[in-house]
């Protein structure tokens, strides 16, 4: 009961105020001006979630530079990256890689590798891309998520040895992408389907640290000098 009076009391004041021309207009334009307030903070939000995407997807695109750190459960290498030469550190070894090949250092020498197999530093920041492209991410709260195909995987990892990909379809390899600032700085890679299918042991999740993207000096012109002289 004592309701229905408060809801008799709201209506009487309400229709005291719509029969007031003035006061009217005054609430109608309040409610507008709110209305139009919640839509503006609604589509800077939206636009802003789209540019912050659209700004990942740029720089992922225009990268040629950087240092890293590679590891999983059985290795862990320091390195940097210029236009597809890199110079690592395995343990307490130091490895320059020219394009083609190998080389060790070892007081201002340099030889060469014959077999050299660390098949994981194929997994750049250029390959990341190849990888991804075409494919939409999943976003979660933290990082987005890149589910690929393994025979996608497969054909851009091993190249142009021969392989059959029979059978695999329904495999994927999981890539988690972590940001800050719309940089990346951190891969996740879930290799498992890729070692079940290559019949090797797992060597759990690789994980990339990426650290000064874009702003790494040209260290190869000192160790081309080197294998000029070398050779």
């Amino acid at each position: 009961m004592f309701k229905k009076l408060k809801d008799k009391e709201v209506y009487k004041k309400y229709k005291k105020l719509k029969d007031n021309p003035q006061k009217s207009a005054k609430i109608s334009l309040a409610f507008w001006l709110i209305l139009f307030v919640i839509l503006i903070l609604f589509a800077r939000v939206n636009v802003n979630h789209v540019s912050n995407n659209d700004s990942r997807n740029n720089k992922q695109y225009s990268v040629n530079r950087y240092e890293y750190v590679y590891s999983n459960e059985k290795v862990k290498v320091f390195g940097y990256y210029y236009n597809s030469k890199q110079l690592f550190t395995v343990g307490n070894e130091k490895y320059y890689y020219n394009g083609s090949n190998v080389y060790i250092e070892s007081n201002h020498n340099m030889s060469l590798v014959p077999e050299f197999n660390l098949d994981i530093l194929k997994i750049d920041y250029s390959f990341l891309s190849k990888l991804k492209s075409g494919i939409n991410s999943v976003k979660k709260d933290s990082f987005d998520r890149y589910i690929i195909p393994l025979t996608n995987f497969v054909s851009l990892f091993d190249g142009d040895t021969p392989v059959d990909l029979s059978g695999i379809d329904n495999y994927n390899i999981i890539v988690d992408e972590y940001f800050e600032d719309n940089n990346l700085i951190m891969v996740k890679v879930d290799l498992s389907s890729y070692y079940n299918y290559r019949g090797t042991e797992n060597d759990g999740i690789l994980t990339i640290d990426f650290y000064n993207i874009n702003n790494i000096n040209d260290f190869t012109k000192e160790y081309e000098r080197i294998l000029r002289v070398i050779k």
